[in-house]
C-alpha cells in the first residue's frame, strides 16, 4: 500500500492505495499531490479487509466487482478480493472518489459539479457543456492542439470567489474512442484498450487548474456540415440546459449520513453569479476543425469583451 496526501482547492485529503494504481491515480490527481499532512478532511482507502469492524460492515454495499464499499461523508473504504483487478481503479474507485470529492467541495467550499470540459486561450477560460456525445472533448481538443490551455475535460467545478466566476478542473487523462481521435485530427502520446483511447496530458500540452471563467458555450454537433454556427444566448434560455449538466455525488449512489448545506441556496447563488459576469453561447460545430476553432476565436476570445 501507498500513503498519498492532495490538497483540492485547500481541501487536505489522505488516500491509502495499492501500488498497482499509484500510477493511474497519479495521472488523474498528480497536481493535487503534496507532502504528507497530520491533519486532512476525508481519507479514502482500499484494503483486503477491515477485520471486525462491525459498523462499516453493516453499513457498506456490494459493488458491481462484488466488492464492498463504505461511504460516509469524509471516508471512502474499499474491501474484497477483487479490489486488485485492473478494471476496479476506472469502474469503482473513482466514480466513488470523484463523489466523495464533489460531495466535500459542494459542502465546505460551495462548489457546484458539471459535466463539462474547460480550457483557457489567450487569458480567457471557456466552458463547454453538453449532452454525452455532443463534443466536448473533440472541441476541447480542437483547441488544445491550436495553444490553449488544458482546464478539465470530463469534470468542472464551479464556484463564487471575490464575486467572480471561477473553475477548478479535475485534470483526469483524456479517454475517448478511436473514432474521436482520428476525428480531431491529433498526434499525442496514447495508451490503447480494445474500446478506448487514453491521453496523458502532463508533458504533452500546458496545464492550469483553476481560473475565472468568461464564456460558456452549449454545444452541439453536426459533422456533415461545413461551416459552424456560433451566438450568443441569453440567461434564460440557457439556464436550463445548463443545470441538467450539473453532477450531484447522489448521481453515482453516494448518500451520505448528513444534511444537504444549502445545496440549492449554492446553486442559486452561483447561477446568478453567471448570469452576470459571464457570456454564454450556443456552437454547432461542424467537420471543418480551422472552422470551429476559427468561429471560437474571432467571437470569443479576440471582440468580445467582458461582462
Amino acid at each position: 500500500m501507498k500513503e498519498i496526501f492532495l490538497n483540492i482547492s485547500g481541501i487536505i485529503g489522505k488516500c491509502v492505495i495499492p501500488r498497482n494504481m499509484l500510477d493511474k491515480f497519479y495521472l488523474d490527481y498528480g497536481c493535487f499531490f503534496i507532502h504528507s499532512r497530520e491533519k486532512y478532511d476525508f481519507c479514502a482507502c482500499v484494503t483486503k479487509d477491515i477485520g471486525k469492524n462491525i459498523k462499516k460492515e453493516n453499513s457498506s454495499f456490494v459493488t458491481r466487482l462484488n466488492n464492498r464499499c463504505y461511504i460516509s461523508d469524509s471516508e471512502l473504504i474499499f474491501w474484497g478480493r477483487h479490489v486488485l483487478e485492473k478494471e476496479f481503479y476506472l469502474e469503482e474507485f473513482r466514480k466513488y472518489f470523484i463523489a466523495l470529492i464533489s460531495w466535500i467541495l459542494h459542502r465546505d467550499k460551495n462548489m457546484i459539479l458539471l459535466h463539462a470540459s474547460a480550457i483557457e486561450v489567450c487569458g480567457k477560460c471557456i466552458l463547454f457543456a453538453g449532452n454525452s456525445n455532443c463534443g466536448k472533448t473533440s472541441i476541447a481538443m480542437n483547441m488544445i492542439k491550436n495553444g490553449a490551455t488544458y482546464i478539465s475535460n470530463d469534470l468542472t467545478f464551479l464556484y463564487i470567489e471575490d464575486n467572480k466566476v471561477m473553475v477548478l478542473g479535475v485534470p483526469q487523462k483524456i479517454t475517448m474512442d478511436k473514432k474521436t481521435y482520428d476525428y480531431c485530427d491529433i498526434n499525442y502520446v496514447v495508451e490503447q484498450d480494445i474500446n478506448r483511447i487514453y491521453i496523458n496530458p502532463s508533458n504533452q500540452f500546458k496545464i492550469k487548474v483553476s481560473a475565472e471563467l468568461n464564456a460558456i458555450v452549449l454545444l452541439s454537433k453536426d459533422v456533415k456540415r461545413n461551416d459552424a454556427l456560433l451566438e450568443r444566448v441569453n440567461f434564460n434560455e440557457a439556464v436550463a440546459r445548463l443545470i441538467s449538466k450539473i453532477i450531484h455525488s447522489y448521481k453515482w449512489g453516494f448518500k451520505p449520513y448528513c444534511r444537504d448545506y444549502g445545496y440549492f441556496s449554492v446553486l442559486n447563488r452561483v447561477m446568478k453569479c453567471i448570469e452576470k459576469k459571464v457570456l454564454i453561447y450556443y456552437m454547432i460545430w461542424g467537420k471543418n476543425h480551422f472552422v470551429n476553432y476559427n468561429i471560437i476565436m474571432k467571437q470569443i476570445v479576440e471582440n468580445e469583451g467582458r461582462i
